[in-house]
C-alpha cells in the first residue's frame, strides 16, 4: 500500500491544503494522472509524490483528516514534465491560487497518448503578444532561408483541440517535421509558456511592452513574461526581450514640455 500526494486539477480554497493524500494499490511516477474523491464530486488530479505506507505510519496516525483511496489511474505513465509541475507549484504559491488550474492549463486534453519522451531535440519559444502577429512571426520564420516549416511549431488559443494536441506532442517530443535537424521553434501567445518543453535553449519576447502577455481577461491571472524567466531559470536558458523602438525622422521635432509649467499656465 503506497500514499500519493496529489494535486487536484480544481480550484481549492486558499485557506485549504493545496496538495491532498491518497492511498493507492502501486506506486506511481510523478505526473501520473488519477481519478480522486474530493467532498462529494470526482476530480481529475496530478501525482506529485509516492511513498510506502510503512513509512508513513505517523502520518498517517496524527492526520486530522480521513484518507481516502484514489478512484482509480487515468494513466500511470507522467502527463506532465517534472518541470511543469515546478512551474505550477511556483505559480500557485506566487499568484496566491491553486496550482492545480495552472497544472490542468498545462494538461493536454488528448486522451489517446500521455506517454512523455525521454529526450527531445534543442528548442527556442518566440512569443509573441497577438495571434495575428504569432502567424507574422511564424511566417516571416519560414521564409527565413535558414529556417523552415518542418521545424517550426505555432501555438495560440485559436487552433482546434486537434491542433493543439500535434502542438504540444511535437513540443513533448522535440521532433520536427520528417526528422528535421534544426532547432526546434515554438512562435505563439502568451500561453505558450505551459508546453512540455523538454530542452529549452532560448526564449524571445517580442514587443515586450505589450500588456496582452497579461491573463487579465481570463483566470487565473498571470503574467507570461514572469513565466518566461522563470522557464530560463529551469533550463539554464537565454531570455531576449524584443522591444520596439520609437523611430524619430527628425530629431528637432522632438521637444520636451514641462507639464508643471502648462498647468501653472493654466493649461489643462
Amino acid at each position: 500500500m503506497y500514499l500519493l500526494d496529489i494535486i487536484p486539477l480544481t480550484k481549492i480554497p486558499s485557506t485549504l491544503p493545496q496538495i491532498l493524500s491518497y492511498f493507492s494499490g502501486q506506486t506511481l511516477p510523478a505526473g501520473a494522472l488519477v481519478q480522486i474523491p474530493l467532498g462529494r464530486r470526482k476530480e481529475t488530479g496530478i501525482v506529485i509524490g509516492s511513498r510506502n505506507i510503512a513509512d508513513s505510519k505517523m502520518e498517517i496516525k496524527n492526520a486530522d483528516f480521513e484518507l481516502r483511496n484514489i478512484s482509480k489511474i487515468i494513466s500511470a505513465e507522467p502527463v506532465l514534465t517534472a518541470k511543469q509541475i515546478e512551474l505550477a507549484m511556483f505559480l500557485g504559491q506566487y499568484y496566491f491560487c491553486s496550482p492545480g488550474i495552472f497544472a490542468k492549463m498545462m494538461l493536454e486534453k488528448s486522451t489517446t497518448d500521455y506517454r512523455l519522451p525521454t529526450t527531445a531535440r534543442k528548442q527556442t519559444l518566440i512569443l509573441a503578444p497577438t495571434i495575428s502577429a504569432a502567424h507574422l512571426f511564424c511566417e516571416s520564420h519560414i521564409s527565413d532561408r535558414s529556417h523552415s516549416s518542418d521545424n517550426s511549431v505555432l501555438w495560440h488559443s485559436e487552433l482546434t483541440q486537434k491542433q493543439k494536441n500535434a502542438a504540444r506532442l511535437a513540443v513533448k517530443t522535440g521532433q520536427t517535421k520528417l526528422g528535421h535537424s534544426q532547432t526546434q521553434t515554438i512562435i505563439g501567445t502568451r500561453s505558450a509558456v505551459f508546453l512540455p518543453f523538454d530542452n529549452l535553449k532560448e526564449i524571445i519576447i517580442e514587443d515586450e511592452t505589450n500588456p496582452n502577455y497579461k491573463s487579465w481577461d481570463m483566470f487565473p491571472h498571470y503574467d507570461s513574461r514572469l513565466i518566461a524567466q522563470k522557464l530560463t531559470e529551469f533550463f539554464n536558458a537565454k531570455l531576449t526581450s524584443k522591444t520596439p523602438q520609437l523611430a524619430i525622422s527628425d530629431q528637432r521635432s522632438a521637444i520636451i514640455i514641462d507639464m508643471r509649467e502648462e498647468l501653472k499656465g493654466g493649461n489643462f
